[in-house]
């Protein structure tokens, strides 16, 4: 697996890209195009900069927006509505076995509540399953960039940075495929994946102590194309991961009552399971 520049497609104007255009954003993500704070009761000295500035500062960049989505309240004028973009540069690849490529992603979450600042992590587009993953190690720490001082010199830093160490940093994915797992090992990593959907962080000795319905962890380990036929860590993590976030199979806790996992529609909850998902396939790396 190795990073690359698709040369064919420096020049492919954006919309044969299918990024989403800003009649799609305003709609996905109004909150995004907010000229004001949505907090009445902020100082005089916070500084208001609208997410759709930074869109249009990493459209700039060669980034673009591919999936956008906003946290829903129950009051409509709800000042903590925030908000989440995913970015894709149609330059960058990243190629793996039989086709099973991926495209970095650049995820950016904000509010304009005053409360947060522009954060952003580092995620992988997989175009076998149109599924995506967040990298979360050491190696990838999340960027925030303060609304007060915001420069787009700033931004496109971090930017360039990230693309300049992705080789380096990604060597991760490579270790996960050379990696190979036992049958019991794979069955743990299952359930403990399915327990977090749950709500549960167990130890490896207690993921195993008969705790999740035989039934569901050989739904969760079922592979649902060939590239994701294998003992490795990699697909190990791909199939759970798919499993765990989008549902679609019958899952129950041993001796409850089986019930259709659905899939997860809130980002917040998506990119933190994600989170997690990537942290506990780290545990199963040679020490």
């Amino acid at each position: 697996m190795c990073i690359t520049k698709i040369l064919t497609m420096l020049h492919t104007p954006f919309p044969d890209f299918g990024g989403l255009t800003k009649a799609n954003l305003q709609q996905m993500v109004p909150h995004a195009f907010r000229e004001t704070p949505s907090n009445p009761k902020l100082s005089g000295n916070y500084v208001h900069v609208p997410t759709y500035e930074v869109i249009d500062d990493l459209e700039k960049l060669g980034w673009y927006p591919m999936q956008a989505s906003q946290r829903k309240h129950r009051k409509a004028d709800s000042i903590f509505t925030s908000h989440m973009v995913k970015f894709r540069n149609p330059d960058l690849k990243i190629l793996g076995e039989s086709g099973d490529d991926s495209y970095p992603e650049i995820i950016l979450l904000n509010s304009h509540d005053g409360l947060s600042s522009f954060r952003f992590m580092v995620g992988l587009y997989r175009l076998v399953c149109s599924n995506g993953l967040i990298i979360a190690t050491d190696e990838f720490a999340d960027f925030k960039i303060k609304h007060m001082g915001y420069t787009f010199e700033e931004l496109r830093a971090m930017v360039e940075g990230t693309v300049q160490e992705l080789p380096n940093k990604l060597v991760v994915l490579n270790d996960m495929k050379n990696t190979d797992l036992t049958p019991t090992q794979q069955e743990e990593f299952a359930i403990r994946g399915y327990l977090l959907r749950r709500g549960v962080n167990p130890t490896p000795e207690q993921a195993l102590q008969d705790t999740v319905d035989a039934g569901t962890v050989q739904a969760i380990l079922e592979p649902q194309r060939d590239s994701d036929k294998g003992n490795d860590l990699w697909v190990t993590y791909n199939k759970i991961q798919e499993a765990v976030i989008n549902g679609g199979f019958s899952g129950a806790l041993k001796g409850a009552k089986v019930r259709k996992v659905k899939k997860i529609t809130n980002f917040h909850k998506d990119i933190q399971l994600n989170r997690q998902l990537f942290q506990l396939a780290t545990e199963y790396l040679p020490a």
